[in-house]
């Protein structure tokens, strides 16, 4: 139904972006609606989650990842034919979510390659240069 009613237009990812910032503060935290570019073309589908609580609770780049980040767009890619891309930045603990854009393949991402949390992550491996639970 959710494919009928929100094709993967501008419009819906638009409309998706907005739904996201007061649908889902509880989980993330606070966030607001940019503009992204997506296929050249500049739209208001980005959602800036300021400092992301579920990463900043976890202390865990795997749990990002594993756990958010891939679930949550291959929901809404391939469930509901919207396409998202996740961005988190384990810098700042911020994350940008691109409504309509497609996210690359894994190996291509650059979450792919992400080192632990050292200081917060206790199986995080200070010699290894990838979070050992990224690695299937």
């Amino acid at each position: 139904q959710f494919r009928k009613l929100f094709p993967p237009t501008k419009w819906a990812a638009e409309f998706n972006a907005a739904l996201t910032v007061p649908f889902f503060h509880w989980l993330v935290g606070p966030s607001e609606v940019v503009e992204v570019e997506v296929n050249g073309v500049k739209q208001k589908s980005g959602v800036h989650i300021k400092k992301c609580r579920y990463l900043e609770n976890s202390g865990c780049v795997g749990m990002c990842i594993n756990m958010c980040k891939i679930p949550t767009q291959d929901f809404f890619t391939n469930e509901f034919g919207l396409p998202l891309t996740m961005i988190p930045n384990f810098e700042d603990m911020s994350c940008e979510m691109v409504y309509g854009q497609a996210p690359p393949p894994f190996e291509e991402d650059p979450v792919s390659k992400q080192p632990c949390y050292a200081a917060m992550c206790s199986v995080s491996n200070p010699s290894s240069s990838v979070c050992p639970k990224l690695q299937s």
